[in-house]
């Protein structure tokens, strides 16, 4: 931060007023940037729904979340979601037509990290459908005694490539059944 402060007090005073100028333009772009992409749910969370599919069963859902080498802009390393929080909700009518307005699906998807879509809904809505878990190092994850039904699994996988947000958000929809353990991916496209 000094060093910026160092340079900036180095400029000329027509220079700082330019970049100042760029500054608050780019400000003001980001911001309506940022309003494109927040759609609205108007599908009704209904608690009880998700209480009743939240409640406990003997099936388990486990498997590992990356992007590949192709989604990468350089540096061709896959990333995973380790350490990072994965989620699982059960498919109830809000949390369907929430996963459609993400990803145009509610099969499975991916929402980019930058200038991706936004939802304009009530954080905790979500929260109280969903359960949470972080996935181990080697990008890994399981969720153990869900009831039977479908789910929909999601991570965020995000890092920096130079100043910007590289990633995103992908989704996978999942069913169990009858006591079983699925293993899925959730992967890139």
């Amino acid at each position: 931060m000094a060093y910026w402060v160092h340079m900036l007090a180095m400029l000329p005073m027509r220079c700082l007023s330019a970049v100042f100028a760029i500054m608050a333009m780019v400000a003001v772009l980001a911001g309506c940037v940022a309003q494109l992409y927040k759609i609205p749910v108007t599908t009704p969370f209904t608690a009880e729904e998700a209480k009743i599919a939240l409640e406990p069963g003997n099936n388990t859902v486990k498997g590992s979340a990356l992007v590949s080498p192709l989604l990468r802009r350089s540096g061709g390393k896959t990333v995973t979601c380790a350490g990072m929080p994965i989620h699982i909700a059960p498919v109830t009518t809000y949390s369907k037509a929430r996963m459609t307005a993400l990803y145009d699906d509610d099969n499975a998807g991916y929402n980019p990290a930058l200038n991706g879509r936004r939802l304009d809904e009530p954080v905790n809505f979500w929260a109280e459908s969903a359960r949470e878990t972080t996935c181990d190092a080697q990008g890994y994850f399981t969720f153990e005694k869900l009831k039977d039904g479908e789910y929909y699994v999601s991570s965020q996988i995000v890092w920096l490539e130079q100043t910007f947000p590289e990633g995103g958000v992908l989704m996978k929809k999942v069913s169990v059944q009858g006591g079983e353990t699925k293993e899925i991916v959730l992967s890139g496209y």
